[in-house]
């Protein structure tokens, strides 16, 4: 029987390579090993170090010097500790769940990682996000403004992670200084046309119809309407508006209330489903859950649809809603604003401040009965 010998390393190394990123690497074994910037003396002298731990059967991945930051982790290492960081905080959480804002930076994290992953962290220089903002940009169902946003989320992370040591401040530094790419041709989200709402509302059920007017009269988000309860509204019986303070609002987990004022036409609509027992839904299904945006979206495009004319989304209705109060005489920006609980306004409002009483004073110049679209001035 032949002696089969234990199998020796090669003598000739593989080459060095160039990451997208500008880093130098190598592949020992299937293993990616990252020598600093590519053509640099130090790259040169660290393949060497690798190259001779490699033939000497000793692990290579112990080759890079350790620095007094803990950034001696890989970018996929950072990552998981961001993730656990966000779940033992809470951070991107809103009544117990992920916010949309979550998913969207797993995914960009997760894009990263695919990237860069295996690079160490004080190596992940703006160079690497420029390769790897590129290469987002290259793909064709991605917007520029899409990709601007996976960017900006990046850096989000590299902040997180200088301010902890788990990468160099100086790094931070140059990868804060990322350009984001212009975005051209961006078309601005239009209200739905005021026909074209009040002839779709003839199209839905009852509570969906009576979800849509009252979304209209608060000029509030989707989920706002969706997620009402009555425990979130301070009802009375004098002539002073309800107050519906929105549990569910998009900046709730950054501690940021948000306010809505229930003018007459509004409390008409709510008076039909009265329920003072705390934690019930407003609007909910027969299983007494409440309905998700998917469904009240589905249910507006599908009364569009029907009503022969353009779809539209919950959006747009809340859209509507702000414009016809900047445009009318007896309303404005300011008031516009202060109603959508924004907490900034476009360029040309740079210099205009919410008032809180227009916010609670101002929905009384939103109607559905006829009229409304003229002396709006649309």
């Amino acid at each position: 029987m032949p002696h089969f010998s234990k199998k020796r390393r090669r003598s000739a190394p593989p080459g060095m390579l160039r990451h997208a990123s500008g880093q130098a690497r190598v592949v020992l074994d299937g293993e990616t090993v990252y020598l600093g910037k590519f053509g640099t003396p130090e790259a040169h002298a660290r393949y060497a170090e690798v190259v001779q731990r490699w033939q000497a059967g000793q692990p290579v991945r112990e080759v890079r010097p350790r620095t007094v930051v803990e950034a001696s982790r890989s970018v996929a290492e950072v990552v998981l500790l961001y993730d656990k960081w966000m779940d033992e905080t809470r951070a991107y959480s809103k009544g117990g769940k992920a916010t949309t804002q979550r998913g969207l930076i797993r995914v960009a994290l997760r894009e990263l990682n695919r990237f860069a992953g295996d690079l160490a962290a004080d190596e992940f220089t703006s160079a690497t996000l420029v390769a790897h903002r590129d290469k987002l940009a290259a793909k064709p169902k991605l917007s520029a403004q899409g990709v601007n946003r996976k960017v900006g989320l990046i850096k989000q992370f590299v902040a997180w992670a200088a301010e902890r040591g788990h990468m160099p401040e100086t790094n931070a530094a140059v990868i804060r200084a990322v350009r984001s790419l212009r975005v051209t041709g961006k078309k601005r989200r239009q209200p739905v046309p005021w026909d074209d709402l009040t002839k779709a509302i003839k199209k839905l059920q009852p509570h969906f119809a009576d979800m849509v007017r009252l979304q209209f009269l608060l000029g509030c988000r989707p989920g706002e309407v969706c997620g009402m309860r009555w425990e979130d509204l301070a009802i009375n019986d004098s002539a002073e508006p309800w107050r519906y303070l929105a549990a569910e609002a998009k900046t709730v987990h950054h501690g940021v209330e948000t306010v809505y004022w229930i003018q007459d036409e509004a409390k008409e609509i709510l008076r039909r489903y009265i329920r003072l027992q705390k934690g019930e839904f407003v609007f909910r299904t027969k299983r007494r859950a409440r309905f998700d945006t998917k469904t009240y979206t589905r249910k507006i495009r599908a009364a569009a649809k029907a009503a022969g004319v353009r779809e539209f989304t919950a959006h747009q209705i809340r859209h509507l809603a702000i414009t016809l109060i900047a445009n009318h005489p007896q309303g404005g920006s300011a008031a516009a604003s202060a109603v959508g609980n924004h907490k900034s306004r476009s360029m040309t409002d740079t210099y205009v401040h919410n008032d809180p009483k227009a916010a609670k004073y101002a929905p009384r110049l939103l109607s559905l009965r006829s009229g409304v679209a003229d002396a709006a001035g649309t």
